[in-house]
């Protein structure tokens, strides 16, 4: 399973174990409220990147309670390599830290898949790095939205807010108009989590950069009717979104593919995707609308 990081200096991509259930369901859905948008990491040269403290909402708590989950907790310590995730605290409220060099650790929980990159950029220049969205790829959890409460949006800051937040994330050589640029990119980037996830819609991350949304219909197309692929340009490796006309050929596509699947040489990550979709996006259906 994977959460999908957009910051302030690139895309992080970071998945998550096999094993800390609770952790793991905990990090999904704060990812799906988008709770970490517009807060920084402490930053620790060579060492770490270390989230603000995360206060798990009762709602979720709830959930959790409901769940039948189990943590396998690390009875010692072992050697982590740069990017791997670690989670800190409890139940109540916990940080994630991405480790920036190697160490030992027994709170991993995961790694950074996709962006390693931006790591290595924040850590050589300012250590500058803020959250402005959070999108989960694959929920194995199918968490109900609408009971863990309600998505943060953009709107519960003023415009004056959103630009100091940034200025205090933005490289030095970064100027005024950027940051006003990003603001209103922002401010217009309203998150709608009343959206269900398409269930005909298929994630596909790391691919050659020199595939093509239009191979990719053809690969697909052997499952079943696609209705349109979008490529995204990734920090590191380019993504993408594939939409069958129907949910049947989707699961199809994803029971062949996502243990092993390879694209112009790519060995690609499939899976189902369970980011909310926005108004033109891949995805997008407006009978997804909860009332």
């Amino acid at each position: 399973m994977s959460v999908f990081l957009e910051t302030s200096r690139g895309n992080l991509v970071l998945d998550l174990d096999k094993k800390n259930a609770r952790k793991k369901f905990l990090i999904v859905a704060l990812a799906h409220l988008n709770h970490w948008i517009l807060s920084d990491f402490d930053y620790e040269k060579d060492v770490s990147l270390t989230g603000q403290l995360a206060d798990v909402p009762e709602a979720v708590k709830a959930e959790l309670d409901k769940k039948e989950l189990e943590d396998t907790p690390g009875t010692k310590e072992e050697s982590a390599p740069p990017g791997s995730v670690e989670f800190l605290g409890s139940e109540d409220g916990f940080q994630l830290r991405i480790l920036l060099d190697s160490r030992s650790s027994k709170d991993v929980v995961g790694k950074v898949a996709e962006g390693l990159d931006v790591l290595d950029n924040v850590n050589k220049s300012d250590g500058k790095l803020k959250i402005l969205h959070t999108h989960v790829v694959f929920d194995p959890f199918s968490l109900d939205l609408s009971s863990l409460g309600q998505r943060k949006t953009e709107t519960d800051f003023s415009a004056e807010q959103i630009k100091e937040l940034l200025k205090a994330s933005r490289a030095p050589e970064d100027d005024k108009a950027s940051v006003e640029a990003l603001a209103l990119e922002l401010l217009g980037d309203l998150s709608h989590y009343k959206v269900k996830p398409s269930p005909q819609t298929l994630f596909i991350a790391k691919l050659n950069p020199i595939t093509t949304e239009n191979s990719l219909e053809v690969i697909f197309s052997r499952f079943g009717a696609v209705k349109k692929a979008n490529i995204m340009k990734g920090k590191k490796t380019p993504y993408a979104f594939v939409e069958f006309e129907s949910q049947e050929s989707a699961e199809s596509a994803y029971t062949q593919l996502h243990d092993n699947c390879t694209i112009d040489g790519h060995q690609v990550v499939v899976d189902f995707s369970q980011s909310t979709s926005r108004p033109g996006d891949v995805g997008f259906n407006e009978d997804n609308f909860e009332e």
